[in-house]
């Protein structure tokens, strides 16, 4: 499973890589309708306002890499810090992270308070 930190970084991947899985693909509602708590994690770590990106992207999404394009600087700079994260992958477009983790992760996205 393939985490982004934004859905239109989607089409770039899959017509790179269409054996992978993707949280997010063109259209994030299915997502929000269904773990709409989950969504909303997604959206807080994406956007830079969780402290520790791994603690979602390892904990509560089905997430073994995350993909996050270079708009993203806010979570970029928690990405690079946190030690959840291993930076695998950079161009001048993107950064792709391992999540380190103990065990598998989730099948589906989990509520954790």
């Amino acid at each position: 499973m393939l985490c982004t930190t934004d859905w239109d970084d989607f089409p770039w991947l899959y017509f790179y890589n269409v054996a992978s899985t993707y949280l997010i693909g063109l259209d994030p509602t299915y997502l929000h309708s269904r773990f709409r708590d989950a969504y909303w994690a997604w959206v807080d770590a994406s956007l830079g306002k969780v402290p520790r990106p791994s603690e979602i992207f390892g904990t509560r999404l089905p997430c073994a890499y995350v993909m996050s394009d270079r708009d993203h600087g806010p979570f970029l700079d928690l990405a690079a810090q946190d030690p959840g994260l291993a930076e695998v992958l950079a161009d001048d477009q993107m950064v792709l992270y391992r999540v380190k983790r103990d065990g598998a992760p989730p099948v589906y996205p989990t509520h954790v308070e």
